[in-house]
């Protein structure tokens, strides 16, 4: 046997055992477009998540308002809020100073608190 008949015999062999660039080409081609796929079903769910936050902050921003244009004090500051609110069925209720500002952990508890005993709680505190 000659040599060329050697070589040529030698690459037809490693020719079926070896991908080629194509091959490779196309496989990179497919995983990159999985990825980016995944990647974008990740963004879809964070925005989604993001714009249903932000929906339920509108909605106590909306509640609050409304809260003020009835009792002319902010949720969680009220000062008279134990004469105004109905009594919770457990615990009580706590009067905040009545400066028109959320400025301490009891008043920030107070405004979800306020809300829910004057009945403007779309989503209850668990």
């Amino acid at each position: 046997m000659s040599r060329e008949m050697v070589d040529a015999k030698d690459k037809e062999v490693m020719m079926k055992k070896a991908f080629t660039i194509l091959e490779l080409a196309v496989v990179i081609l497919i995983i990159a477009i999985l990825l980016s796929i995944a990647t974008i079903n990740v963004r879809l769910v964070e925005n989604t998540q993001i714009k249903k936050t932000l929906a339920i902050i509108e909605q106590y921003g909306a509640a609050a308002e409304e809260f003020y244009n009835i009792y002319a004090a902010l949720p969680g500051d009220m000062p008279n809020a134990t004469s105004l609110l109905p009594a919770p069925p457990t615990g009580s209720t706590n009067n905040g100073d009545g400066d028109n500002i959320i400025d301490s952990a009891s008043q920030a508890i107070g405004f979800f608190h306020h809300l829910y005993l004057a009945n403007f709680t779309l989503y209850p505190l668990q």
